[in-house]
């Protein structure tokens, strides 16, 4: 991805991600599956919101970062996975999500690459959640 975000637009980006997934859980045929993936979205929404809402000094730190896009790359997974219980409009809602989990993914990795200075595990977990979440856009259908 060319396009550079600041950290507050990647932290923000999050939570949206969760909130699409949640809607997409909503527009299902599998009520008790997609209910453990609603709950599971759920809970991914609060850390990530938790991670957005932190005081603007602890906000560019690399645990929250690297946090922001492991979870990313978790929420792009399970939209992948459900998106075959979902309908039409509940696909296209966990499209979006997981687009929105990539932007977060690809921009931390971005971000860390840039970084001369970057540890070597923080470039690891990104680089792993960027795959998880581009993984997740294929199974989807879209080049990630």
């Amino acid at each position: 991805m060319d396009e550079r975000f600041t950290t507050e637009e990647l932290l923000r980006a999050g939570p949206a991600a969760a909130k699409s997934l949640l809607l997409a859980c909503g527009e299902g045929d599998g009520p008790q599956l997609l209910g453990m993936a609603r709950d599971l979205a759920e809970d991914l929404g609060r850390q990530l919101e938790a991670l957005a809402s932190l005081p603007p000094s602890e906000k560019s730190s690399l645990d929250a970062l690297l946090e922001a896009a492991l979870r990313c790359g978790d929420l792009a997974t399970l939209a992948a996975c459900n998106a075959g219980y979902l309908s039409p409009h509940g696909r296209r809602l966990a499209l979006e999500a997981a687009r929105k989990a990539r932007e977060v993914t690809a921009g931390v990795l971005a971000g860390l690459e840039d970084d001369r200075e970057a540890p070597g595990y923080a470039l690891r977990d990104a680089r792993s959640a960027d795959w998880k979440a581009s993984l997740a856009l294929r199974q989807l259908g879209e080049e990630g």
